[in-house]
């Protein structure tokens, strides 16, 4: 897979040309032997390469593996691709403890929940990581968790409390967390011990990590599993990281050692003159909706309010013998619980809701 102490680097590019320029400019910048290079919108916005060292690699690692208790006789089932931090920060997880790791469908990695599920116990996997949209996927396939798995870290989005509880009800042992690519993977998560009562977590700060917020409750993070860099579309080097602290573009609050997200900076609109934050409204929609794949929230520019709401829905979704489906008592739910502006105005029905590579709607 990797040598996780070798000054090689890795880029997780199948891109011929941009991987030979990283090389090229690894070779002549001493400082970034050793790291390896995944691409991402990253909390600041635009798309751009983020650089990781493996040593901040290992110590994120460090911290997961304190917090899941993981032990050399662990077995991770391996779902994440290769190309995101999440993927390979299983195999920087194992290369510590010494656990096998095995990839689910190495000769078909498209997801099924099925074969994901049969893979499980077919290994007898203890550990695995997963996103919302394949948990999903198995809550609605009605699949028990099996009895060797005794930890899921759920991440790449947040996952709804809804979701959640109906997960755990079918023995799915979740731990929902938090965290970016800037850092590794996670910073925050829920623990083992959350799992003993059936109420969704606190994501407490792990051992690598430490956070604030500032007075506007933007929050900021000090870690050794912070990126050293950016790299843009140009391949020029940013540095961001300032006394040791790296400012996200993530509203939060602390409370006793526990993170709570409130939302991105971008995250706010206006409709009919009054501000929305996108992520509020998102989180009662997945309330509602359970995190499904196949539905999704759109903020769309309006001459005359601004933005405006619609429903977006993957045509399996929709009725084909009525207009009357599921989708309208949906609408129904969530315009009872927000406010007048706030109402969806609309549902678009499309062939497929673009989504990235874990899942994220885009």
């Amino acid at each position: 897979m990797m040598d996780w102490l070798s000054d090689e680097i890795y880029i997780a590019s199948n891109d011929k040309a941009v991987s030979k320029k990283i090389q090229k400019l690894a070779d002549k910048s001493p400082h970034l032997s050793g790291h390896v290079f995944i691409k991402s919108s990253g909390t600041m916005g635009e798309a751009k390469w983020v650089c990781l060292s493996k040593k901040a690699f290992l110590a994120s690692a460090m911290g997961v593996n304190q917090n899941l208790l993981a032990k050399p006789h662990d077995i991770w089932l391996q779902a994440l691709p290769l190309n995101h931090v999440a993927g390979l920060a299983v195999y920087a997880r194992s290369y510590l403890t010494g656990a096998q790791v095995i990839e689910w469908n190495s000769q078909n990695p498209k997801w099924d929940a099925k074969e994901f599920y049969n893979a499980l116990e077919k290994n007898n996997a203890t550990l695995t990581s997963l996103v919302p949209t394949q948990v999903f996927d198995l809550v609605m396939s009605g699949f028990k968790a099996p009895q060797k798995l005794r930890a899921v870290l759920v991440g790449g989005a947040a996952i709804s409390e809804n979701l959640y509880l109906k997960a755990r009800k079918l023995g799915w042992p979740l731990l929902p967390s938090y965290g970016m690519t800037e850092t590794c993977s996670q910073i925050a998560s829920a623990n083992l011990e959350s799992l003993e009562e059936l109420k969704f977590p606190e994501l407490k700060l792990l051992s690598h990590a430490q956070s604030r917020v500032d007075e506007k409750k933007v929050l900021h993070i000090q870690s050794r599993s912070l990126l050293t860099s950016y790299l843009n579309a140009q391949m020029e080097e940013t540095l961001i990281v300032s006394g040791g602290w790296f400012k996200t573009q993530d509203y939060a609050e602390i409370v006793n050692g526990a993170i709570r997200p409130l939302g991105r900076m971008n995250d706010q609109i206006k409709i009919a003159g009054e501000l929305v934050s996108k992520s509020q409204l998102q989180q009662i929609f997945y309330e509602l909706s359970l995190n499904s794949p196949q539905l999704n929230l759109h903020f769309t520019e309006d001459d005359r309010l601004g933005h405006r709401i619609q429903l977006l829905a993957e045509k399996n979704n929709v009725s084909k013998n009525s207009k009357a489906s599921p989708l309208e008592d949906l609408v129904k739910k969530f315009n009872k619980k927000v406010k007048p502006y706030e109402k969806i105005r609309e549902v678009v029905v499309i062939d497929h809701i673009p989504k990235t590579i874990l899942g994220k709607f885009i």
